[in-house]
């Protein structure tokens, strides 16, 4: 079984039963100081653990256990957004189309141009970048949003809906100085500054208020 590269900055996965193909695919990427790790089976693949690090998985299109689209599909369904590139030597359309639904972002075909698959690797290492960046993000928001208290809360849904204190105290049924101390609280628990990054950051993820009873 392989074993991961400890503390990778990336990496990139090349999952593959030719050993021949899978040595080409290393050298080729090691050339250009990226990190890889294969696996000669989808499954033995779906068993690793792996670094939360910008990621892309490189896989060939038919293997003996599990096909890569078939291991495109059991990684989507766990969740698993890693970039893929199907590699195949067998290009058909009914291929092509399965592999974009399956969540593919690419396709290659044997023989591959080298540059090409250094390009587009490096491409995905970029988006997944940003995909994990964002959900970092994402989560530390989250986090914040637990640190109020019910009340909390209503004042930050009717704050960001655009209402002034005083149209936020006679929603509550409580005083402008008490409107004032919550908001203030709330603010310094979300970690913002201003109004516009009030909305920016925590708008989108409010559920929305409950109906009245």
């Amino acid at each position: 079984m392989s074993t991961l590269k400890s503390s990778p900055r990336e990496m990139v996965f090349v999952v593959d039963d030719d050993n021949d193909v899978r040595d080409s695919l290393r050298y080729l990427l090691e050339s250009v100081r990226l990190s890889v790790t294969e696996f000669s089976s989808g499954n033995e693949f779906l068993r690793a653990a792996r670094p939360a690090v910008p990621s892309c998985l490189l896989v060939d299109l038919r293997m003996p256990d599990l096909g890569g689209l078939d291991l495109i599909d059991a990684l989507r369904a766990r969740g698993d957004l890693i970039p893929a590139v199907v590699i195949t030597g067998f290009g058909d359309v009914s291929s092509t189309v399965r592999a974009f639904k399956s969540g593919a972002v690419d396709l290659i075909e044997k023989p591959f141009a080298p540059q090409s698959v250094i390009d587009t690797v490096q491409r995905l290492l970029r988006v997944d970048a940003q995909r994990l960046g964002d959900a970092r993000a994402r989560a530390e928001v989250e986090a914040r949003l637990k640190r109020l208290s019910p009340r909390e809360r209503e004042v930050l849904h009717l704050v960001v809906e655009g209402n002034t204190n005083k149209e936020v105290a006679a929603a509550m049924g409580i005083s402008v100085k008490t409107v004032e101390i919550h908001r203030k609280r709330m603010m310094e628990k979300l970690e913002v500054g201003s109004i516009a990054a009030l909305v920016a950051s925590y708008a989108p993820l409010l559920p929305p208020p409950a109906a009245p009873r």
